[in-house]
């Protein structure tokens, strides 16, 4: 493990002891409504709300906490999170002072363009000591069938540093103008000065985009004897298929008919056509790899993350990141790198994998080879394959 830390002595690196996974959506809604419920000191990051009953519940939360004098900050992209229906319930309820807006483009831009150029993409919350690791939006599906991941670790000394570093320069440098807009030319966060620790404890270790290539590098180079990657969208940047290129790797995704583009008209379906031939794409390009798709009947799956082991070593990393070119290139990621050789934490991540795996079919080359793909969606992947 010494080696494996030094590697990333650029990165500030944390201690826990425990770690606990919540397994369903039902169970990530009622940690919300607990944590809303309970703490003194809440912070919510995360790319929107939605729009119905479910999510209006916890819009309720936020406004009794105000009335009961506990702090409550909710970070949402501004293209995505700034509907109509957020600036009704901010106004009918209060929240001026409780949600911020993070502005990634040209503000003149349309909502939809912009959120197609990027996002504000980074997940994470606070309930006092308690750190929430996840990559789930705050909207129903979320709640009820879209499959995600929720690490929650109780850790005061990581609770207070994500605070001072990640969400106060937010706060501060956002524009209070009736409501609170991050402008997108902030200053990068960069957590760089490494913490002197015990070697042999369990480590979370936290990194953005601007370092995800970096981790993955390290990860490639310590001889893992199992390998998984998971991501919602797949579209792996040049970078990363260079250096998965010669690992055996497996990668889930979402299968073709379970993808939630489906759900949302002919130009979402497109969508789902392009992430589809991109799996192909990713087989010719990585024959070392093993591709599965997920489809568990009534769900969806959003899970995204990666998964290590050999004798002496686990990880897994956690987070907002598909490890595609968006979130390489364009949007602003939050990850989390966690590193242990407890039991109990390898039997946590061994039993995302099993669930996975389970729930998931080999899709071979010959598989994805024989599928239909029109002209048009091979041209309009190759066009629009830097925004995927």
């Amino acid at each position: 493990m010494e080696f494996f830390l030094q590697s990333l002595d650029n990165h500030r690196i944390f201690n826990f002891n425990n770690v606990t996974a919540s397994n369903t959506p039902g169970e990530f809604f009622n940690l919300l409504k607990q944590g809303l419920t309970c703490s003194k000191v809440a912070y919510i990051s995360t790319l929107y709300f939605g729009e119905t009953e479910i999510t209006n519940e916890l819009i309720s939360l936020i406004e009794i906490r105000n009335k009961t004098g506990k702090r409550t900050v909710v970070f949402l992209d501004a293209a995505r999170g700034m509907t109509k229906h957020i600036k009704r319930m901010i106004f009918k309820h209060n929240l001026y002072e409780n949600f911020y807006f993070k502005q990634m483009n040209f503000t003149f831009l349309p909502g939809r363009l912009s959120e197609f150029l990027s996002v504000f993409h980074s997940k994470l919350i606070l309930f006092d000591d308690i750190v929430v690791f996840t990559g789930a939006n705050i909207t129903d599906d979320y709640f009820t069938t879209r499959i995600d991941r929720y690490y929650s670790i109780n850790d005061p000394s990581l609770a207070n540093n994500l605070i001072e570093e990640f969400f106060f320069p937010l706060m501060k440098q956002s524009k209070r103008d009736g409501y609170n807009i991050i402008p997108k030319n902030t200053q990068k966060i960069v957590l760089n000065d490494y913490k002197k620790i015990d070697n042999q404890s369990p480590k979370v270790i936290q990194y953005d985009e601007t370092s995800e290539f970096n981790i993955l590098e390290a990860l490639a180079k310590q001889g893992f004897k199992e390998f998984y990657i998971s991501t919602a969208y797949l579209n792996f940047p040049d970078k990363y298929i260079n250096l998965l290129k010669n690992l055996t790797v497996k990668i889930f995704v979402s299968a073709p008919e379970t993808n939630k583009f489906n759900n949302y008209g002919l130009f979402c379906n497109t969508v789902t056509e392009i992430y589809k031939y991109s799996s192909l794409k990713t087989a010719l390009r990585l024959p070392k790899a093993q591709i599965y798709e997920f489809k568990k009947e009534g769900y969806t799956i959003h899970t995204k993350g990666l998964w290590a082991f050999s004798d002496s070593l686990s990880v897994t990393i956690v987070g907002s990141s598909n490890f595609n070119r968006r979130s390489f290139e364009r949007d602003s990621e939050l990850n989390f790198l966690l590193v242990s050789n407890k039991k109990e934490h390898i039997d946590i991540f061994r039993k995302e994998v099993s669930f996975m795996s389970d729930n998931s079919n080999l899709a071979t080359l010959k598989d994805l080879s024989c599928r239909h793909y029109s002209l048009f969606i091979m041209i309009i992947y190759f066009v629009i394959n830097k925004f995927l």
